[in-house]
């Protein structure tokens, strides 16, 4: 193994860390406030059906390297896997804690059912049963992975807008911003090494350099938020759900 493959191996294993942590201060937050009326569910209807393609995506890459989705390495499995099964602690904490006026928007269900819906068709018609056929760059497992390119474009729109609407980011742990702009930052990083070794298996994941550049700006834009546009007040972080409670504060 070359050097630049340990090193690309160091960095994945150091994204992975970075974006598989940034989960838990959410779940943490929600937990301490038992409430989640800070994160916006839009954001998370779409997270759940994005994870989902990236883990159908990323096995199928791994598994058959002639479906030429790109490079997938073992963390990215690992990443796939461990983001679907936090978000569902996620879905499993908003169904048991007030979700206050925060509720699936229309324009999300309908970008849902439409994913739900297509994908699984143009899978049968271009994978299972071969009625249309179609350039490796337009391949059904492709197709799911750049599913889940569009989720994450569409998804941060709605934190940001609740953050803008609220005119706060109570209830958004920032350091999921934090840890999540570090993992793309790596991601983005290995994937370009990639490209400088010499091997024949290592060709680029469009999706992962996406996905990287997406969390990247977007997580720019929430840090933003937090920290110049509508920085926290000092009182209001040390308080806690129950406090807030008892002074009348019902949005958080």
């Amino acid at each position: 193994m070359s050097f630049l493959q340990i090193l690309s191996d160091i960095i994945g294993w150091t994204y992975f860390a970075a974006w598989s942590i940034s989960f838990y201060p959410q779940i943490y937050e929600n937990w301490k406030l038992k409430n989640v009326n800070g994160l916006s569910v839009d954001y998370v209807g779409l997270n759940i059906t994005g994870y989902i393609c990236l883990c159908i995506y990323s096995t199928a890459g791994y598994l058959d390297k002639s479906l030429e989705v790109g490079t997938i390495h073992p963390e990215d499995l690992a990443f796939a896997y461990h983001g679907l099964l936090c978000t569902m602690i996620i879905i499993g904490q908003m169904i048991f804690y007030p979700l206050g006026d925060n509720k699936l928007s229309i324009y999300i269900i309908a970008i849902l059912v439409f994913l739900w819906t297509l994908t699984p068709i143009y899978f049968l018609l271009t994978q299972t049963f071969d009625v249309f056929h179609v350039s490796v760059s337009y391949n059904a497992y492709r197709m799911i992975g750049y599913d889940k390119l569009l989720i994450s474009f569409i998804k941060y729109i709605p934190q940001v807008y609740w953050n803008y609407q609220r005119k706060k980011t109570v209830g958004w742990n920032i350091w999921v911003s934090l840890l999540d702009i570090t993992g793309g930052l790596l991601s983005v990083l290995q994937t370009i090494m990639d490209q400088f070794i010499q091997d024949d298996n290592n060709e680029i994941n469009p999706v992962k350099f996406a996905l990287g550049l997406l969390t990247i700006g977007f997580d720019s834009i929430l840090i933003f938020q937090h920290y110049f546009l509508y920085p926290p007040k000092k009182e209001t972080q040390v308080m806690d759900y129950v406090t807030m409670k008892d002074n009348g504060i019902d949005d958080i």
